[in-house]
């Protein structure tokens, strides 16, 4: 049993079949811009943790890579134990380049060690903040780069001999620094641009390398900000295209961690980036709808009763439109129901709106399942929570409604044709209280639960 799907494979483009949430023309148009761009560049693929971006990411790099255009596909979450983003970009730009340049060639070798000149030395943000810690904000950084002598003489100006030994030496960390840095910026360009040129003399499409970096929303942090920090002062590189996949508020969080809470995050970020990109809602297209039953199709809530698995279906689709859930979200409520529903002997009573419901509550409003489990829900809540009349009408929310509403309304006209219906079907079971079958659907949720 498999109660998540599997990711798309990386051959998989925007074919009729994958192209679930309609991306394909913009998949095409973001083609068409980054094909363009002849200078260092870095997008950002902005929107909510879950939204569809990695799925997107899947299908534009199939088909760039179809094209034969270069690309890196770079997994923040997998690299974040690395303290410094350096190296697990640095390598990752070697390896492509070692596809078409040799790793003895002269090029080649430049490039490698100056990385690894960078590695043991001090960053330049660190060197950066050492010459200010000193001297107090007196000496900018620029300072640095203009020589030594003149920054040590702004030092010694504001601070007198006492403070000589020690800014000397930060100084000329600074400065070693900085040639160190310029070297590997010089000797890495050269490499890409080499690269680029044995591509050419292969008869291969002249475009830049695209750096695609996912998961942003997942790594650590300081690795997420270390990371957009790394790119802009050490990778704006000629034929280099970096692509961002990411939640911007989420960075802005780990902006305000690393440098205070009065920090204007979104300004600051705006520095690293040069292009804001938005997954589009794509017209007369269903997302919702169409993620549900791709979902079903490839694992198969079934209870073995066509009418429950259709109701169970109808549930999920209803309330995460009314919602417009995250695609992740709906994802997990899926997985969620599935466990449920297979756990469930064959002579179970198997309520669909009941199980939905509940799934649906476990994930999204805790505190209404806790008082479902004790029996302490009530109608009015419930109406409230899933706004049953606001649903697309060809769901049957008035069904799912009579449902709740029997389970829950303490104040029901137990003579009323549709409740009797309700209280028949469930008499093979033995239960007279539909409160006693509410809090028994909400133990058998938790057993089995995913967060």
């Amino acid at each position: 049993m498999r109660f998540k799907p599997d990711p798309l494979p990386d051959n998989v483009g925007f074919s009729e079949d994958a192209d679930l949430f309609g991306y394909k023309q913009f998949g095409e148009r973001l083609t068409r811009v980054v094909s363009g761009l002849d200078q260092p560049t870095t997008l950002v693929l902005d929107g909510p943790w879950g939204s569809g971006k990695s799925t997107f990411l899947r299908q534009w790099l199939a088909e760039l890579r179809a094209a034969q255009h270069p690309v890196i596909s770079f997994d923040a979450f997998a690299c974040d134990f690395f303290e410094d983003a350096f190296i697990p970009l640095s390598a990752s730009i070697l390896k492509l380049t070692e596809e078409k340049v040799p790793k003895k060639n002269r090029v080649m070798a430049a490039a490698k060690k100056s990385a690894g000149k960078v590695i043991k030395t001090v960053a330049p943000i660190a060197a950066k903040a050492g010459v200010r810690i000193i001297s107090l904000g007196v000496v900018d950084y620029s300072d640095v780069k203009e020589g030594a002598e003149s920054a040590f003489d702004a030092l010694s100006n504001a601070f007198g001999d006492a403070a000589e030994d020690t800014a000397r030496d930060a100084i000329n960390r600074a400065v070693e620094s900085q040639s160190v840095l310029e070297k590997f910026h010089k000797d890495i360009e050269a490499l890409v641009g080499l690269y680029q040129q044995k591509r050419e003399e292969e008869g291969l499409p002249k475009c830049p390398v695209v750096f695609v970096i996912d998961e942003l929303d997942r790594c650590k942090p300081t690795f997420a900000l270390n990371l957009v920090e790394r790119i802009k002062h050490l990778f704006e590189i000629e034929g280099v295209i970096f692509l961002l996949v990411t939640n911007l508020k989420q960075l802005e969080a780990a902006v305000c961690g690393a440098y205070g809470e009065r920090t204007d995050a979104a300004t600051y970020l705006e520095k690293f980036y040069d292009l804001r990109l938005n997954l589009p809602l794509v017209q007369g297209k269903d997302q919702i709808t169409a993620y549900v039953s791709y979902l079903q199709s490839k694992l198969n809530i079934t209870t073995g009763d066509r009418n429950v698995d259709s109701a169970i279906n109808n549930m999920l689709i209803g309330f995460s439109r009314m919602e417009n859930l995250q695609l992740r979200t709906i994802e997990r409520i899926h997985a969620h129901l599935l466990l449920n529903v297979r756990s469930l002997d064959d002579n179970e009573l198997k309520l669909g709106p009941m199980i939905a419901g509940l799934c649906i509550m476990r994930h999204l409003q805790p505190a209404l399942f806790d008082k479902a489990l004790v029996g302490r829900l009530f109608w009015k809540e419930v109406s409230e929570f899933f706004q049953f009349g606001s649903w697309a009408e060809n769901l049957s929310s008035t069904w799912f409604a009579q449902w709740w509403q029997y389970l829950t309304d303490r104040d029901l006209d137990q003579d009323a044709d549709w409740v009797e219906r309700l209280k028949h079907s469930t008499w093979q079971y033995h239960i007279r209280d539909p409160q006693d079958l509410l809090a028994w659907g909400a133990k058998h949720v938790v057993e089995f639960d995913i967060k």
